[in-house]
């Protein structure tokens, strides 16, 4: 592994660059020296931010088992199933209204209007519909963000899109994707904001997902660092509290067709 270049080493290279090329061209080596190491420095730091993350989802994964968590598992499948019969009540018109009254809620909060890279999810049939949301984001000129999911895995990737729906296939759930072709181009710790689907949450911002726990071994890293955006139409919102899990993330925004909902202010947009 590369420890850096110690003291001696770089009174080496200014005597040979002194040598070589004059007393003239040393501040622009010194120059250029310094915005090299600078941008290693950041790139160094993202790549060790992936690489961490990589090994959180490991780490997770193969925690083993107990009561404790099949209890929890338990309830959230009952609590599941309650929030995707609800989902699934609403009529297409019901959910495309719906759909656009919280897509307006959220383009009105500031934390949309600062952030210059948004990650969003492409909507299932019953979710709450964000196809219209994705052109409009991109029409404003900020960078969108779409999840795949790894063949059998726990793991989401990310790829950035510059047009919807050429830049967007089928995946394996039938989920609306990101091109095989374009993948792997956008680097996590770049996100400002990230609105994800849910199958029901809480008054308190607990969210339930598919329970893969895709979301939640993605979010782990970015919580606290950036704004999670949660969208739900109104009756997926359940009156019982969402039981609380190792790697359960919750929401810091989340929004309905009745309107916007905070659980932690001043919220940063990176």
């Amino acid at each position: 592994m590369i420890t850096g270049i110690g003291f001696f080493e770089i009174v080496l290279i200014l005597v040979l660059v002194l040598m070589f090329f004059g007393s003239k061209e040393m501040p622009k080596f010194i120059r250029e020296t310094a915005r090299l190491i600078s941008k290693l420095r950041l790139y160094s730091e993202k790549v060790r931010r992936e690489l961490n993350e990589v090994t959180n989802i490991a780490d997770d994964v193969l925690k083993p088992e107990t009561p404790y968590n099949n209890e929890i598992n338990d309830n959230k499948k009952k609590l599941r199933a309650t929030g995707m019969n609800n989902r699934k009540a609403l009529t297409r018109e019901q959910r495309k209204e719906k759909s656009a009254q919280i897509a307006e809620h959220f383009f009105s909060t500031e934390e949309f209007k600062k952030a210059k890279a948004v990650m969003i999810y492409a909507a299932t049939e019953t979710e709450v519909q964000t196809e219209e949301s994705i052109r409009t984001v991109l029409s404003q000129g900020k960078r969108v963000i779409l999840p795949y999911c790894y063949q059998n895995s726990a793991e989401l990737g990310i790829a950035e899109i510059k047009e919807f729906p050429a830049d967007v296939s089928p995946g394996e759930y039938k989920i609306l994707e990101p091109r095989a072709d374009i993948r792997n181009n956008f680097l996590k710790s770049d996100i400002q904001l990230v609105v994800c689907p849910g199958v029901a949450f809480d008054k308190k911002g607990a969210r339930l997902g598919r329970g893969k726990g895709c979301y939640d071994y993605f979010l782990k890293e970015l919580k606290e660092r950036i704004t999670i955006v949660g969208f739900a139409f109104q009756c997926q919102i359940l009156d019982e509290e969402i039981p609380f899990d190792y790697h359960d993330i919750t929401m810091d925004i989340l929004i309905t067709e009745e309107g916007i909902k905070r659980f932690k202010e001043n919220t940063s947009t990176g």
